[in-house]
Order: C-alpha cells, then structure tokens, then sequence
C-alpha cells in the first residue's frame, strides 16, 4: 500500500468555484485504483468497454491525479502499458470552455507521456453527477451512478478488506446523491424503525431533487421564494439550496442563515425534536413537512401573526396546516404523511417526481400564505 487513504484525501487541490466532493471523489477513486487491485482491474475494464478499445491488461494499472499541464490541471490519469485515460471529475461544477479539448490537445498528450514514461494511446473521460453536464465530447462520457450500478455488483466478488474499502466509497456515492436509486419500500416507510437505511435513501433521494432543481429552477416554480428568506436582511446571498439531515429530518434548507427565517421542505421522520401537535410517540408516522422557521423562540408570535392561513382555502391540496405548540421555533407548518403521498409508486423516478412536485406545492401555498 503505497500510503493510507487519509493522506491521500489530505492532499487534495483545493480550487475556488469546486465542489469539495469532486476532489475528494477523485483522490478516493485514485487511492483505491492503486491499491486495490481488483477495483483497479474492473475500473479500467469498465472504461476500455465503454470507449471500445480491445487491449490485453498484462500489466499494473496505475493513477496520478492533478497533473499540471500547460492548459490547467487534470484531475485524474489512469493507465496501463498500453493505453490510458485522462479523467474529468464533476459533481455540482460546469466545464470550462474547451476543457476536455485542451487537457487532450497534442500538446498536453506528449506532457502525459513525458510524465509518465509511457509512449500510450490516450483517450477522455468525462465523469459527472448528471448527464445533463455532457456539454462536451469525451470518449467516454458517464455519471458517478453508472461507476455506483458497476460495483454494486462487483464487490460482491472481492475479498473481505478489498470489499470493506469498496463498500465505504458506494456509502459515500448513495450519501451524495450519486448512488443507489432503488425505490422506497412503502410497507417500510410506515413502519420506519425497521427501514434502518430510511433516512440514507431520503438524503439520497434530496440530493437528486436538489441536483435537478437549481436555485434559478426553485425561483421559477415558487415564485417569491426569496421573500421569507430574505425578510428583513434584504440579503440576497442567504438564499442557498442545500440537502441535509438533522433534527431528525431530511430535507431542503432554503436559508444559507436563519436571519431571521429559514424556509425547509422535506420529510420529518421522528417527532421527538419537533413535537408537531397531534401525534402520540407511537402513532408518528413519517410526514413530508413544509417548515417557516424563526431563530428566536420570542420572536414565535410576531413571525408566526405574518402568516394568514385561510389563504390554503384557495388550494385543493392534502397537505395540513400544523402546530407544534412544544416547540415555538417553526411559526408555519404544512404537512401530511409519506406514505400515503407514494404508496401506489414503486418507481425511484417517479418517486421523486411525486416528491419534488408535493414539495413545490408546499412552498406555494406557504408563499399564499405570508401577509407580512
């Protein structure tokens, strides 16, 4: 083992405008290209089957990350004796212009070559978190799911150690949203303490919606959004679309800051934290929420009055106007239970579908509601 994986992390280049994850993702992947051997083998299989390129592997394939060429930084190299990759990682962040055409103009080429001691055939991957990030050719152009779906079933096959490290890195895929996308089980859901991965999947699932909806998308289908979250601050910049887990609850925060008001859509899958009214410990069944929140358990009364709930009249909807009088920190509250939203679907897709669209119909009626 050529060094721990911790140290590899450690190193990672840190760029302005990056998602972190895109780093981290490409280190882990090089770490474990370099010492795990038959991750490294598959991996590189995987790549030569989607570019179409016969050779035979007869030799130790090897990964460098971050290699600085005259036209900037590649990510990631990966290579045989024969034929190598040069690697593009994206998870939240565009492509520059021309980026794969210059990390692979001839120019850059002979410096791979050079560096790595090799005369090769070179070929471009673009890896990215969702196909709509395909804006430039590559030989082979795929999502970090696809690399999730390949060895899912691959590591069934390695030893214990190799399986440990290889099953930590899909954990982390599904935890950011580029992994696993299999369909709730309803039965699960409304008895959830027995679905122990519940909450993984809903974060899962959140980060998928928050990768399909920008910031500009949830301006457009939830027009005034940014009012509550900038009542009062008049600070445009603490509108920010982040997926998280706390409180137990998985969800949408819509504020960078509660100042003074944070807007959340998502689903409360334990009512210990919040106390929503009506609920017995035992009777708690997982509710998709829609959340106004204050900052200040004092300020409850004054935000809580800006809010004129007769206005839900006007929708034709099923969720619920709430109340959580043992917790004064949520002044609006909409909410109605899961599982009834998508019993009758067993589709990932169409899941998150009925999900995301429940939700934008939260926000709106919210946003109908707020007279301040």
């Amino acid at each position: 083992m050529s060094e721990s994986v911790f140290t590899k992390l450690f190193r990672y280049r840190g760029r302005e405008k990056n998602s972190p994850e895109e780093n981290y993702l490409t280190e882990l992947v090089s770490w474990l290209i370099n010492n795990v051997e038959p991750f490294a083998t598959d991996y590189f299989t995987f790549l030569l089957e989607k570019a179409n390129v016969t050779v035979s592997l007869d030799s130790e394939i090897k990964s460098i990350t971050q290699l600085h060429v005259p036209s900037g930084f590649i990510d990631m190299i990966i290579y045989s004796d024969k034929v190598g990759f040069i690697c593009e990682h994206k998870v939240n962040s565009e492509l520059s212009k021309d980026q794969i055409e210059k990390y692979s103009n001839e120019q850059s080429k002979v410096f791979i070559r050079e560096t790595i001691g090799l005369d090769i055939d070179l070929h471009t991957v673009l890896l990215t978190k969702s196909s709509d990030q395909h804006k430039q050719e590559a030989t082979v152009k795929i999502i970090w799911k696809d690399i999730f779906k390949e060895f899912d079933t691959a590591v069934k096959t390695y030893d214990d150690s190799d399986r440990i490290l290889v099953e930590q890195f899909l954990l982390y895929l599904t935890e950011v949203g580029m992994g696993n996308s299999a369909p709730f089980n309803p039965v699960l859901i409304k008895n959830y303490i027995a679905a122990l991965k519940f909450p993984e999947h809903l974060l899962s699932l959140f980060n998928d919606i928050k990768c399909d909806m920008n910031d500009e998308k949830w301006k457009q289908n939830c027009p005034g959004i940014t009012d509550i979250i900038t009542y009062k601050n008049n600070n445009g910049s603490n509108f920010e679309v982040k997926a998280s887990e706390d409180w137990k609850r998985v969800g949408i925060n819509f504020a960078k800051q509660w100042d003074p008001l944070n807007l959340f859509a998502g689903v409360l899958y334990d009512n210990s934290d919040h106390k929503l009214d009506g609920f017995s410990e035992k009777d708690f069944e997982p509710q998709l929420v829609v959340f106004v929140e204050c900052n200040k358990i004092e300020d409850y009364e004054n935000y809580s009055k800006l809010f004129d709930s007769h206005q839900m009249e006007n929708f034709k909807t099923e969720y619920r106007k709430g109340s959580a009088t043992k917790n004064r920190f949520r002044v609006f509250i909409l909410h109605m239970p899961l599982y009834d939203l998508i019993k009758d679907e067993a589709n990932y897709e169409k899941q998150k579908e009925i999900i995301q669209n429940k939700i934008i119909e939260g926000i709106n009626i919210a946003l109908a509601c707020w007279k301040p």
